[in-house]
């Protein structure tokens, strides 16, 4: 029994310095991997051939913009650890803009959309401890909670005057998986830096959304909504009928999208514990 209790006791004192825990802090900025027509993007329409119509597309990805995020890992050796964090990615602003003009008014439209998400991940990180520094990959899944902000300003000048305001916010859920490569320096025992270049793939599914703002001539008309009006949920397929409950959501045809990034980040490593002398040699010398 004493023998088995030593054995134990040794065991576990290999344990703790064979295996490690650590958390760290990282920020990322993301570009497109293959630009495309963000959803929503406005189609002019086709106008008569005695006016003036002109316009631009959008073009980029949702997901490009600044990340910044956090996660715990778990070195089971100096070759192999698993690691879960988060990330907010705050995405970049996308307009456009439509001109038409005709011998009795000028109307003027403006589209801008922009992306919020958190994504949550569980990671597996491969390192070959080599001289000066640690090169490593990393590979794991993404889930995340999105929402898209749209919003549509309308000014028109001539034998109509009006001006429109309305935004609108639609959520979802995205998943898919990321792969990184990347190098790592220790600065002391306890204290790495990593930059890495990461490949982030992920499909968006919508969810629902809400009007946030809707003003007709400088006059707010959210309060006049009523349910039907203010709320919508994407859906697969749905009937269309004379009359909806104005108080139950109104339906929308729901859409998937790829959010496809790349870009770099880098980020600092916090190493709990006691250090292991015989891994950390190996880096550092």
């Amino acid at each position: 029994m004493k023998i088995l209790s030593i054995l134990s006791f040794m065991f576990l004192i290999h344990f703790s310095y064979a295996q490690k825990f650590y958390a760290g802090a990282d920020g990322a900025l993301m570009i497109p991997i293959i630009p495309q027509h963000p959803h929503g993007n406005y189609t002019p329409y086709a106008f008569p051939t005695t006016s003036t119509n002109s316009a631009n597309s959008l073009t980029g990805s949702y997901t490009s913009g600044f990340s910044v995020g956090g996660f715990l890992g778990y070195q089971l050796n100096e070759n192999i650890s698993f690691e879960a964090g988060m990330h907010y990615l705050s995405g970049n602003e996308y307009s456009s803009k439509d001109t038409y003009t005709d011998l009795n008014q000028n109307d003027k439209f403006e589209y801008k959309t922009k992306l919020a998400q958190i994504n949550f991940y569980p990671a597996i990180k491969f390192s070959l401890p080599y001289k000066p520094c640690k090169l490593y990959m990393r590979t794991g899944f993404l889930f995340g909670i999105t929402s898209i902000t749209e919003e549509e300003n309308e000014t028109r000048i001539g034998s109509q005057n009006l001006t429109t305001e309305y935004a609108n916010i639609n959520t979802g859920y995205s998943w898919g998986f990321f792969h990184s490569i990347g190098i790592e320096k220790n600065l002391k025992h306890h204290l790495k830096i990593f930059a890495e270049w990461t490949l982030r793939y992920q499909a968006y599914l919508s969810d629902k959304g809400n009007v946030t703002k809707d003003v007709y001539n400088g006059v707010d008309q959210l309060g006049f909504l009523n349910s039907s009006q203010r709320n919508f949920v994407y859906v697969d397929s749905y009937a269309k009928v004379n009359s909806s409950d104005p108080n139950q959501p109104s339906k929308i045809l729901g859409y998937k999208q790829a959010f496809d990034s790349m870009g770099l980040q880098v980020g600092i490593i916090y190493v709990f514990g006691k250090a292991n002398t015989s891994v950390m040699t190996r880096d550092t010398k």
